[in-house]
């Protein structure tokens, strides 16, 4: 009887690919649309199950990427805003990466 062996390494990433497509294909609710809403010191994110406030002095981090914004709210928790929503608004762009440099240093202009 022949059996392959995959190291876990490579056999968990494709299961849990797998898990969480069926999981999305299966929840029409995490299909809706989710809408941010962008304020100075804070955001918004509006879904099917609420809203919840994001102050900036709770992020951790920002870094760009090429395709997407990567906001760490802590070391394992983080949000991805992808650059697409932005196609062919330059400006809003401009605007939404100086924004979130504000957040950013939002954290280190507070003081204990």
């Amino acid at each position: 009887m022949a059996f392959l062996a995959f190291p876990q390494f490579i056999f968990l990433p494709i299961a849990v690919s797998f898990g969480y497509n069926k999981l999305y294909k299966n929840d029409d609710n995490l299909k809706k649309s989710v809408k941010y809403i962008f304020y100075k010191d804070y955001y918004v994110i509006k879904n099917f199950a609420g809203e919840r406030r994001i102050d900036c002095i709770n992020i951790e981090k920002v870094v760009e990427k090429e395709s997407c914004f990567v906001l760490h709210l802590t070391s394992k928790l983080l949000q991805i805003m992808p650059k697409k929503v932005f196609e062919e608004k330059e400006r809003e762009l401009k605007k939404f990466r100086q924004l979130m440099n504000e957040y950013q240093s939002c954290k280190s202009s507070v003081r204990v």
